[in-house]
């Protein structure tokens, strides 16, 4: 049975966003490479779902729930505050629940992974979908009558590499490394490049200072009070990582990977109760996967009315 709570209020629903020339739109659903995406083609402006019959091209990314269900978890624990407790907000912790979730989620913590894993599921029994990360990706193309609001053409997180390089070619670009962090810096002449970076690189490295301190803070808050990340900032100091929520969270994740196998049953039948609508959209997107072909790329994506 589904939680009686639809829709989180940490996304801009019934909105994408679009690139400058009006050209390019994207659905972003949380977990599912949306900044990245966004970031490639300088999409920046948001718009409501009603003006999507001014852009060209409207594309949106879908994820395996499975594996977009596991990393939810560390993307929550560590973003999580609530509005009731100012001492739990800091820079990063952007997600504003109630006292209860955060209470619910700090008494059960723990660094064993199996343990992090059911008692996530627990939270979500309870308590319904409180955050976009986890919430369902249907929920961003739907409403709550299960009709669709905006119907992009869908494509799997798998293949956004290749959807790049496919919006790319229309601009001439080729050789681009997909996985630079910047893409946008390649649009630069060479000596524009070099000053750019060498300028990003200096405002890092004062910004990663003031970050640095910004976390020891949520640390020393974290690791001497009810928090749902205390026994996991243990764990994550006494492997020596460096001390930024960003490495936190991929040591979480790693730390899951390895309680996955150990919970597939109980996660699957999970899944299949409270996620049922995106396995079924997922699955539907699989069998377009073999008439890919870039020279045709767009023509060949499936539309959300197809998988529907």
């Amino acid at each position: 049975m589904y939680p009686n709570k639809y829709r989180t209020v940490n996304h801009p629903h019934s909105n994408f966003v679009i690139n400058e020339d009006s050209t390019l739109g994207f659905v972003r659903i949380s977990k599912c490479g949306s900044s990245t995406f966004a970031e490639r083609h300088n999409l920046f402006t948001w718009k409501p779902f009603k003006y999507s019959k001014n852009i060209d091209i409207i594309l949106c990314c879908l994820r395996n729930p499975f594996a977009r269900f596991i990393s939810s978890i560390p993307e929550t624990l560590t973003r999580i505050y609530t509005s009731e407790d100012e001492n739990t907000k800091f820079p990063w912790t952007d997600v504003n629940v109630s006292k209860d979730i955060y209470e619910f989620l700090s008494i059960n913590n723990s660094s064993d992974p199996l343990k992090t894993l059911d008692t996530f599921i627990k939270a979500i029994i309870k308590f319904g979908y409180f955050d976009a990360h986890h919430e369902p990706m249907t929920n961003f193309l739907l409403n709550k009558k299960k009709d669709i609001e905006i119907n992009p053409l869908i494509f799997d997180l798998k293949n956004m590499d290749l959807v790049s390089r496919y919006l790319y070619s229309f601009q001439g670009k080729k050789n681009i490394n997909l996985s630079y962090s910047n893409v946008r810096n390649f649009e630069n002449s060479y000596i524009q490049r070099i000053n750019k970076l060498e300028k990003i690189k200096s405002e890092n490295a004062l910004r990663k200072f003031k970050h640095y301190l910004e976390f020891l803070q949520w640390e020393n808050y974290s690791k001497n009070s009810f928090s749902p990340v205390n026994f996991h900032l243990r764990d994550y100091r006494r492997r020596n990582f460096l001390p930024f929520r960003s490495n936190l969270s991929k040591h979480i994740s790693l730390m899951l990977d390895k309680a996955i196998d150990k919970r597939k049953n109980k996660l699957n039948a999970f899944l299949k109760e409270y996620y049922k609508d995106d396995l079924d959209l997922y699955r539907n997107l699989l069998k377009y996967k073999k008439r890919f072909k870039f020279t045709k790329l767009i023509s060949t994506l499936p539309k959300l009315s197809e998988l529907k």
